[in-house]
């Protein structure tokens, strides 16, 4: 997967990136210089020759030793620079490290971000910031807590959730603009040409009502984006394969209950001993081949299994109650919502759901025998 991202992102990229060198592997050590950008992923990546152009990487963990002389665009779980790059950086990981000079932007994302050496402009969020290596752009920092020091030349714009705190020593020749909690102290030996602007808390941490208000507002949100997104996948799937779909749902509604029982069974046995039998393959060399074709038939299967047992509810609703034999994709949109519905019940919901999934595979199966074997 990882490779074919690094794949997929240098095909997409300008034709004057065709000299790049890409490699993937777990641990990768670059003492080479490549003779265009290049674009590496692994679990333990190493820069450790200078490099003439862009760096585009994902990795576990990113040690750039050796300076850069393009940009440098990075995933990971910890990057450590200990090198200057001449372009901008992008970055997005649980832990950075900047201990060297980055003479374009900077634009990072992580849980702890420790910026120690000078930069140019500056637009970072994170969990708890240390900026104590000043720059030559507007700074623009998000976090938890910050620590602020160095040479700022000109303005910076905090926003701290919990505290922010200017070391002794930092020079802003901007203005100063932070939103807290609580005022900081600012050391008497600091210096702030452009003076200083408390905003306060209220402009970004809401109230106990605008919290609950919000979160309800998510959720609610949440709920009608996937409900919505299921009903047009289950209604897209029934509307294109329609005869598949008449067969399945027909023998899990219209069958009487003895039919009902077997089909459920049948579909309960298969959720059960499939994973089981996978597993078996796995084990053998020459069964991982099978087991791969097989894994990928059965993920499909319950895919449709959800898709026609939720259409087989809204069938039995709308289509039975008016005396119409034809499943259509309006019955797949009322299913869904169905569905959607009971889960809000405890219990009831889960047993409603899982009885017509099972039914759904058992009688997704019969008719796919049925349609091989005795046709």
């Amino acid at each position: 997967m990882m490779r074919l991202f690094i794949l997929s992102l240098a095909l997409l990229a300008p034709l004057s990136l065709l000299a790049a060198t890409v490699d993937t592997d777990r641990s990768i050590e670059v003492t080479t210089t490549p003779d265009g950008n290049l674009y590496l992923a692994g679990g333990d990546v190493r820069i450790q020759t200078p490099l003439p152009q862009d760096l585009l990487v994902a990795a576990g963990t990113l040690k750039i030793t050796e300076a850069v002389s393009g940009d440098v665009s990075a995933l990971g779980g910890t990057i450590d620079i200990t090198a200057p790059i001449t372009g901008d950086l992008r970055a997005a990981a649980g832990h950075i490290t900047i201990s060297e000079a980055v003479q374009g932007d900077v634009a990072v994302f992580g849980s702890f971000i420790r910026v120690a050496a000078p930069i140019g402009e500056a637009n970072i969020a994170g969990g708890s910031i240390e900026f104590i290596g000043g720059a030559e752009g507007p700074v623009s920092l998000y976090g938890g807590t910050v620590a602020l020091g160095g040479e700022f030349n000109e303005d910076v714009h905090v926003v701290a959730s919990d505290r922010i705190i200017v070391l002794p020593g930092t020079v802003i020749t901007g203005m100063l603009t932070y939103n807290a909690p609580q005022e900081t102290v600012i050391p008497e030996d600091a210096v702030i040409e452009g003076g200083v602007k408390y905003v306060g808390s209220a402009a970004f941490l809401p109230t106990a009502e605008e919290a609950q208000s919000y979160a309800l507002l998510g959720l609610g949100i949440f709920f009608a984006v996937r409900v919505i997104a299921a009903m047009l996948m289950t209604g897209l799937v029934v509307g294109l394969f329609r005869p598949l779909a008449q067969g399945v749902i027909v023998r899990v509604v219209r069958e009487r209950f003895r039919g009902f029982i077997k089909v459920f069974i049948l579909g309960l046995a298969t959720l059960l001993l499939v994973p089981f039998a996978l597993m078996l393959l796995l084990m053998s060399f020459v069964g991982i081949g099978v087991a791969f074709i097989l894994g990928a038939a059965f993920i499909f299967s319950l895919l449709l299994a959800y898709v026609y047992g939720a259409t087989a509810l809204g069938y039995a609703v709308l289509g039975l109650s008016r005396g119409r034999d034809e499943v259509i994709w309006q019955d797949a949109l009322l299913g869904v919502f169905l569905l959607f519905i009971l889960g809000l019940i405890p219990i009831i919901g889960f047993l409603v759901f899982f009885t017509l999934f099972c039914a759904a595979l058992g009688s997704l199966l019969l008719h796919t025998y049925d349609a091989t074997f005795r046709s």
